[in-house]
């Protein structure tokens, strides 16, 4: 090999362990900082941010969020990778929010809405403006083969909302084993 075809090789190796090191830096991992658990009386769960609380009675978790005008609570399986900010994206069978919109008229009023959705595989397929009976809400999960149950969805939103999603950590909500979640 002649000293120019043995320079032309250093200089390829050169410039494969750059971009080597270059892509290393932009594939590094973000990490979120270690969720830590707190325990109840009642042997439930909770973690919780300053928008979001989880709290959890074995595997069964009931979630609860505050966005800009927006509340959300949900009941779902804990999935085993789980950070905080991934509420507002898991498969939340039955949820419920409140919202403040703006009414038409001749002046704009705010005013706070109410819906209720039951989804089956992140499609909602149920969406009601009021609340909906617990008979109701599991003849049509099991009618539809949706893997979910009713909970008080309407009382524990209206906790949450005197309150702070901090309030589905206190004993304003319980959820004996076996049974949904209810707002006391």
């Amino acid at each position: 090999m002649t000293r120019g075809g043995s320079d032309k090789v250093k200089r390829l190796i050169a410039l494969a362990a750059l971009s080597l090191v270059g892509c290393s830096q932009v594939t590094e991992e973000v990490t979120e900082p270690k969720l830590v658990w707190k325990t109840l009386a009642d042997g439930s769960r909770t973690v919780s941010s300053s928008a979001v609380v989880i709290r959890c009675w074995g595997s069964g978790c009931l979630g609860a969020g505050q966005g800009v005008g927006d509340t959300i609570v949900g009941y779902f399986d804990l999935p085993r990778r789980f950070s905080l900010s991934d509420f507002w994206f898991l498969d939340k069978p039955y949820q419920c929010r409140s919202f403040r919109g703006l009414v038409e008229s001749n002046a704009p009023v705010s005013e706070t809405q109410y819906s209720e959705t039951v989804e089956k595989n992140g499609q909602t397929v149920l969406t009601s403006s009021r609340p909906l009976s617990e008979a109701y809400v599991n003849k049509f999960m099991a009618d539809n083969d949706i893997d979910g149950q009713w909970f008080d969805c309407a009382g524990i939103l209206a906790v949450i909302e005197q309150g702070s999603p901090a309030s589905l950590a206190t004993t304003l909500v319980s959820a004996p084993l076996k049974s949904p979640p209810t707002a006391r």
